[in-house]
């Protein structure tokens, strides 16, 4: 369920944007008079200012990923801005996401905007790299996550979750708790290591996945010459973005030292699995290189704060509003064993699948 929610709105967002101009049979490029040519062509939004666009028009919610409120004011499911002369088109049509994200979704990509701003953070990530690179590194991931086991997890998840949760009495962010959750989670499942969040440890960690996905956001819809600018903003995430590296840099190392220190057998998580899959290839050219190694333990840190933590929050805030499904999801799962679930009892929860790919 996690993949639905990996750029959703930026793949979104260039597919209603490409069909558009299609319609328009023009290039796209930046510019006012371009934006106001093609106006009548486009769908309902805010007028846009000379060279700024609607960048005063992008309010707090739309900052945190919550659009309802335009979709209402303009009552259509397709809003368009424009950010600084770059069109954007902001979509809740559910049969136009479907065929996106599904029945089409081979005549889709990210598309760069998406790509340039997290390699502008991460260039060796497996979804940055692209050709021959991206090749080995993909099948040197795909070999990691083979390794891994969902049973191993349910046990140590269950417990996280009960930890959390015992004490809950107040209403609580639901996106920030599901990130503790899952990065918890993630590293048990990752690096058999507990990051003790739930204990207030290594929120450092927490925070910088917090930033850098404040700046993916906020950096896909500008152009690329103000990140560069030296404002607190930037400054804020490149602190982030060394934190980030200085606990991935650290669990290689630590991890590697204690496996050539002793007769340590190789574990079945992820780092384990990069560190074996990288060593057995034949080729030393094919291995990984450290700056690859740390670049996508990163993205698999931004993975459990932003697309896990994310599905789970509308998740439960769609259950919430939907108390016929919350009761049928409910009935589905009291009888189950979830620590000592495997892959074939969850495959077996089908309203459960259903919810969570609804989400």
């Amino acid at each position: 369920s996690a993949q639905i929610f990996c750029s959703w709105r930026v793949v979104i967002m260039a597919a209603v944007l490409l069909t558009t101009m299609r319609g328009t049979q023009r290039p796209l490029r930046f510019g006012v008079r371009y934006c106001a040519a093609i106006t009548k062509s486009l769908p309902p939004g805010p007028k846009p200012l000379p060279l700024i666009g609607n960048l005063f028009d992008y309010d707090k919610k739309m900052q945190v990923g919550d659009y309802r409120h335009i979709y209402e004011k303009y009552e259509s499911p397709i809003v368009m801005f424009n950010m600084l002369g770059m069109p954007l088109a902001f979509v809740s049509d559910v049969d136009l996401a479907k065929q996106i994200l599904r029945d089409q979704a081979s005549d889709f990509t990210n598309g760069d905007p998406f790509r340039n701003v997290f390699g502008s953070l991460f260039p060796t990530s497996v979804i940055v790299v692209e050709g021959q690179q991206w090749q080995r590194i993909r099948r040197i991931l795909i070999r990691a996550i083979q390794q891994t086991k969902i049973e191993n997890v349910m046990q140590p998840m269950c417990d996280i979750l009960d930890d959390f949760t015992k004490d809950l009495k107040e209403p609580v962010n639901m996106h920030r708790l599901a990130a503790e959750i899952t990065f918890d989670t993630f590293g048990r499942w990752g690096y058999d290591i507990d990051f003790g969040l739930r204990r207030g440890q290594n929120t450092d960690l927490l925070a910088a996945c917090e930033e850098v996905a404040g700046c993916l956001q906020s950096r896909v819809n500008s152009p690329p010459f103000l990140w560069k600018m030296p404002t607190p903003s930037k400054f804020r995430v490149d602190r982030a973005v060394e934190t980030t590296r200085r606990h991935a840099e650290q669990l290689v190392q630590e991890r590697e030292a204690k496996l050539r220190g002793s007769q340590d057998e190789y574990q079945s998580n992820i780092l384990d699995g990069m560190i074996a899959a990288s060593k057995a290839e034949e080729d030393a050219k094919n291995r990984l290189t450290r700056e690859e190694m740390v670049d996508n333990i990163c993205t698999i840190f931004f993975g459990a704060y932003d697309t896990t933590s994310a599905t789970i929050a509308f998740t439960m805030e769609f259950l919430a509003r939907n108390p016929e499904a919350q009761e049928r999801l409910s009935d589905e799962l009291k009888d189950v064993d979830f620590a000592t679930l495997g892959a074939d009892g969850l495959q077996e929860l089908k309203y459960l699948d259903a919810v969570c790919w609804e989400a």
